[in-house]
């Protein structure tokens, strides 16, 4: 068999080619027309809004790659999954102190939106792999015991109306996940396992259209509670009432763009319930090609490994059964520079040019919290950080996500509202506009204004309007839209 031959730079072999031929090709192809040189090819458009995944540990950053270079998962949604089921195997164990009467959990919303056929639910499985197979492991156990219960009940017989005999306790099937529930079913599977549950709902908007089908806005307001901490009771049971004292539910699922407008409806846009959701929103996101990489198991394994570190975090309860998790305070760095960024945020809110985009900025402020809780115990589960207080890093990777979601929720806002700022202004300046970088000084934006021949006092007039237009510093631009 004929083996295949490889030479270095400069290493010497027996079969070099004849170079006097080479020389003639070279004088044929002199005698050539020459062909007009070729046009260099444009550089790509950067993306305007990247998922931040330098937010996560180094560990982490490296399986979101690894997905999304051998199975094309985008990083946003890959990212955004991993973010919902790290929150939820912390649940109610751990919060952030932020002051002696606030304290923040890590509850997320959170949304994964793209057209039909890209690649939004298999991220999902990926990240939440490791709490469906302890669910199914749970129920293994829970069918062993519930055929050991109804085996004691039956040989019982005739002594159950006895009321000295004292039976068998009914098992009770304690899960992390849920996908197909009603308000009830949620609560009293949440009472069984106090740490919390998640409602992963592949299809987002069906989920959000069975809201309040029943009753008159009890469903909707259940939400809204139960993202704040609030306690939450159902008293529709048809046996006893459920009450959850410190709910932990939270929400992740899959919708497409074109039915984003469910979310809105019946005014979920002016109650607060959209502007608690977290959108992920990869652009142009598309069906992709499949990948002759294969991922390397140890990935799959590493992230099993951590999300077992997060739910073996301890929580400990009341005399109520109660958890009563455990305060992360912030260290003096970090409480600086979160307050630094609340600052920022805060003018941002009053500038905000509409009152649902308001809403959105004082959620992030909260999910700032949430998140950086969230990265400082994932730093931990991975090796790279302690537990005794949210550092620094955990904070400018929450400010990082932060600044992410508020882009998305953007133009979410703008698909809600059906309005595109764009369309009040004259051809000339929406050209400007898509000419100039997403981020920018005032000397690059002025450069390009000239290219165009618009005036600096218009241009400079041009970057007053807040609803294109935030300055995030001084001299410092950058695009809404």
């Amino acid at each position: 068999m004929k083996q295949e031959q490889h030479y270095l730079p400069g290493q010497s072999n027996a079969l070099a080619p004849d170079f006097s031929q080479a020389d003639r090709l070279l004088e044929e192809l002199r005698k050539e027309p020459t062909p007009a040189p070729l046009k260099a090819a444009a550089p790509e458009k950067p993306e305007a809004n990247p998922f931040p995944i330098e937010a996560f540990p180094p560990a982490i950053q490296r399986i979101i790659r690894a997905t999304n270079n051998s199975l094309r998962f985008p990083v946003d949604f890959t990212a955004t999954s991993m973010l919902c089921a790290a929150a939820t195997a912390i649940g109610n164990s751990h919060t952030a102190h932020v002051k002696p009467t606030w304290q923040e959990g890590a509850v997320l919303y959170a949304a994964l939106v793209a057209p039909p056929g890209s690649n939004k639910s298999h991220p999902l499985d990926f990240a939440f792999a490791p709490l469906s197979r302890r669910d199914d492991e749970a129920y293994h156990r829970y069918a062993q015991e519930r055929r050991e219960y109804e085996l004691l009940q039956g040989m019982l017989g005739k002594d159950r109306n006895n009321h000295e005999t004292e039976g068998p306790r009914e098992p009770v099937l304690s899960k992390t996940l849920v996908s197909d529930f009603t308000q009830e079913a949620l609560t009293v599977a949440h009472s069984h396992n106090t740490r919390g549950v998640c409602a992963v709902v592949d299809e987002l908007a069906g989920f959000v259209k069975n809201l309040n089908r029943y009753n008159s806005g009890g469903d909707v307001e259940f939400w809204l509670s139960a993202w704040s901490s609030k306690t939450v009771s159902v008293d529709r049971l048809k046996r006893m009432p459920v009450r959850i004292r410190r709910p932990f539910i939270p929400i992740v699922g899959t919708i497409q763009n074109g039915v984003l407008l469910e979310l809105a409806r019946n005014g979920k846009s002016d109650n607060g319930f959209l502007d608690r959701f977290l959108f992920a929103m990869p652009e142009g996101v598309r069906k992709e090609r499949w990948s002759d990489s294969v991922l390397d198991e140890a990935h799959t394994r590493n992230w099993a490994n951590y999300m077992a570190f997060l739910l073996e975090l301890k929580m400990e309860v009341d005399e109520w059964e109660t958890p009563v998790p455990r305060q992360l305070r912030f260290s003096p760095e970090a409480w600086l520079r979160l307050q630094e960024w609340q600052g920022t945020n805060t003018d941002l809110c009053n500038d905000a040019e509409s009152e649902a985009l308001k809403g959105v900025y004082t959620k992030l402020e909260v999910y700032t919290i949430r998140f950086a809780l969230i990265l400082q115990l994932l730093a931990w589960a991975c090796c790279e950080a302690e537990k005794a207080q949210i550092e620094l890093k955990a904070v400018e990777g929450a400010i990082l996500l932060s600044e992410y979601f508020r882009r998305t929720a953007r133009v979410v806002q703008r698909i809600v509202h059906n309005e595109d700022p764009l369309d009040r202004y004259n051809k000339r300046k929406r050209e400007l506009y898509e000419q100039l970088p997403q981020q920018f000084s005032t000397a690059d934006g002025l450069r390009v204004a000239e290219q165009m021949d618009m005036p600096e006092r218009t241009f400079k007039k041009f970057l007053t309007e807040k609803n294109l237009f935030t300055r995030p510093e001084h001299g410092r631009y950058e695009k809404l839209l």
